[in-house]
């Protein structure tokens, strides 16, 4: 399973601190994916371990030709990434049968999306909420531990504003939809929001108590500077996670 994704990673810079951020982050996703799939037959669980490992395929030549992992001004990576698996045969170098071929796709293509594009059959939707959720788990413990890409999260930034649209989102209990067309830089404070909303998205049970388990939230309140600002976001998402 992994020797196909190994074989297309080297061929960029593992050095790079954005390109290694993502090899680490997929096999992270992978191991997430596994969890939340233990309960499934044995061949969901392969099969989630593949799109957890494969999911971010795109992001790699993304970081390559524009220095920027952004989909409004580059590209929406999980389609190419799609693009990549089928035209450059990555996917036929994935021991797995031809019939999942599709599961994968569609996993993978939805993985980014605001939401999940209607009329999947029942698997496909199942392993494009395992992915999804995987991902999001993977993004809150990274930031969590301090490790973020470069420009994400200042800690150590001061400042606090919050656009009325993104709080009136965050409150109405639903993950914010970043307008790609919109060009005025997020706030740390902003991405913070963006992050906690990001709950409200995920499908399972499980990924939930992944959290509250792992103490992220509370990990991810610690690191942050004018804590008390924060606060009412972050007892309002605890709040949510109790009611599961």
């Amino acid at each position: 399973m992994n020797q196909a994704f190994e074989n297309y990673a080297s061929n960029y810079d593992l050095n790079d601190e954005e390109i290694k951020y993502k090899y680490l982050h997929s096999y992270r996703v992978k191991n997430l994916a596994d969890i939340l799939s233990q309960n499934f037959s044995e061949e969901d669980r392969y099969l989630a371990n593949i799109i957890g490992l494969y999911h971010d395929i795109g992001r790699f030549e993304q970081d390559k030709k524009f220095n920027s992992f952004y989909d409004g001004s580059t590209f929406d990576h999980a389609n190419y990434g799609v693009k990549l698996l089928i035209e450059n045969n990555i996917i036929r170098q994935i021991p797995v049968e031809e019939k999942y071929y599709n599961i994968i796709e569609k996993a993978i293509k939805n993985h980014n999306k605001y939401k999940i594009e209607e009329g999947l059959t029942p698997k496909e939707l199942l392993h494009a909420k395992i992915i999804r959720d995987a991902d999001k788990l993977d993004i809150l413990t990274s930031r969590s531990k301090g490790i973020a890409l470069k420009k994400d999260i200042n800690f150590n930034d001061n400042e606090f504003k919050i656009r009325e649209s993104i709080i009136n989102n965050f409150y109405s209990n639903k993950q914010i939809e970043i307008n790609k067309q919109d060009k005025t830089p997020r706030t740390t404070a902003e991405k913070i929001i963006i992050y906690l909303a990001m709950i409200f998205d995920l499908n399972f049970d499980k990924s939930k108590d992944y959290l509250v388990k792992n103490n992220i939230l509370n990990n991810l309140y610690n690191r942050l500077q004018n804590k008390d600002k924060y606060k009412e976001y972050f007892d309002y998402v605890n709040k949510y996670l109790e009611k599961r």
